[in-house]
């Protein structure tokens, strides 16, 4: 199991390089992290728990488009505010989370984004937030706390 671990990392770390030089990913990393996050919950395993995360997926891109329209009377989201990549990586991220759990996840993980990309910019300026890129980031974070340190980031939830 803790070679499929590593496999996520690695995975993850070459979607946060790809997005922070290139501003794209391959299109299939995200397929990868998914099976590897199937893999690693697979006797867990709750189709219920990641529908609800994907209708919540969808609630949020419905009123990204909604925004996106009334705000700049257009529907190009994919084209200049959100990246195709970063829904994938959303996406990707379900199978490691139970539904309260992912939503917690999806929060802290775009704060995170904002507060990251604020200090970067500082560095370095920069017109688009590598948001697949910072969540990965976040991502390993919590997969090294969870599985090489037995840490928890959602144990003060209670859930």
């Amino acid at each position: 199991m803790i070679i499929v671990v590593f496999a996520v990392i690695f995975l993850l770390a070459v979607v946060l390089f790809q997005d922070m030089k290139h501003r794209a990913i391959w299109w299939f990393l995200p397929a990868l992290v998914f099976a590897g996050g199937i893999v690693l919950q697979y006797p867990n395993f709750q189709f219920t728990n990641q529908l609800y995360s994907l209708l919540f997926i969808g609630a949020l891109m419905a009123f990204l488009y909604l925004y996106i329209y009334f705000r700049f009377g257009n529907f190009d989201v994919f084209k200049r505010y959100f990246g195709f990549g970063d829904l994938l990586i959303l996406i990707a991220l379900i199978p490691f989370f139970e539904f309260t759990n992912y939503v917690f996840f999806f929060t802290a993980a775009t704060l995170a984004s904002l507060v990251l990309h604020g200090i970067v910019s500082l560095i370095r300026k920069q017109q688009s937030v590598p948001y697949a890129g910072y969540v990965s980031l976040v991502l390993i974070g919590h997969l090294c706390l969870f599985y090489f340190f037995h840490l928890s980031i959602f144990s003060f939830l209670n859930v």
